[in-house]
């Protein structure tokens, strides 16, 4: 009976007593997917690596997140001007924001995931379809220095003060909430909107500094006027399987 209870207990683990002869079957994790697939024989795949994908080679996230800060500071000053509402204008440029904000930062922390087989190149990023470039539409593969567009330590300086700022302004509505002269509420919604607009720039400061530690970038363009720029390690070897001089 003993020996019957302990065959039923391990059943219910998984055990299998023949768990030595079943066949182990080689997976690999799709990020894109979230599912397990097998790898595909003769195919370069690389996990490692950050990219940018677009008619210019801009990140088409990063280039959303510039046009909301754009049209967002415009709202945020007719706004002001009309209605002299601060707080509320800023908690609507951050709730414009804020799925930006988490798009960009998700997926430079999953990376991307690169497939090159003997006719096609395969870009597979999260909260992206997969993206596929065809080896005889490439028209050039380039490794280029690193050069960052907007100043890392610039960027680190613009943070600071601003959180400086939003500190101190804090400080400043607390002590009105104490003498009366707000409400509780007014002060949570100002400063729920300051830390909103310094997560935001947090995030884009994140953005070019994954990207900074990486001292080349392959960049791929095609003649359907696609530009691919790949950030990682061994960009010369991405190019040979790419078929490509460099």
């Amino acid at each position: 009976m003993a020996q019957h209870l302990s065959e039923v207990i391990r059943g219910w683990l998984g055990w299998c007593p023949n768990q030595e002869m079943i066949p182990f079957r080689k997976k690999t994790f799709s990020q894109e997917t979230n599912s397990f697939i097998p790898p595909k024989p003769g195919v370069y795949v690389n996990d490692d690596v950050i990219v940018n994908n677009g008619k210019t080679g801009i990140s088409l996230t990063y280039f959303i997140g510039l046009l909301i800060a754009i049209i967002g500071s415009i709202a945020l000053f007719i706004l002001i001007i009309r209605s002299g509402s601060l707080p509320q204008a800023r908690i609507l440029f951050w709730v414009l924001a804020l799925p930006v904000v988490i798009a960009l930062v998700y997926r430079d922390l999953r990376k991307a995931h690169l497939e090159i087989s003997s006719d096609t190149l395969i870009i597979r990023r999260s909260l992206h379809r997969p993206v596929l470039i065809p080896k005889d539409t490439i028209s050039s593969v380039e490794i280029r220095p690193n050069e960052q567009a907007f100043s890392l330590r610039l960027q680190k300086i613009l943070i600071v003060i601003l959180s400086l700022l939003c500190a101190g302004m804090t400080w400043l509505r607390y002590l009105q909430v104490a003498a009366g002269e707000i409400t509780v509420s007014s002060f949570f919604l100002n400063l729920g909107a300051d830390i909103g607009v310094v997560l935001f720039f947090v995030a884009f400061y994140y953005h070019f500094h994954i990207r900074a530690d990486y001292p080349e970038m392959l960049v791929i363009s095609t003649n359907t006027q696609r530009r691919v720029t790949i950030y990682g390690k061994n960009p010369e070897k991405i190019a040979k399987m790419l078929g490509k001089s460099v």
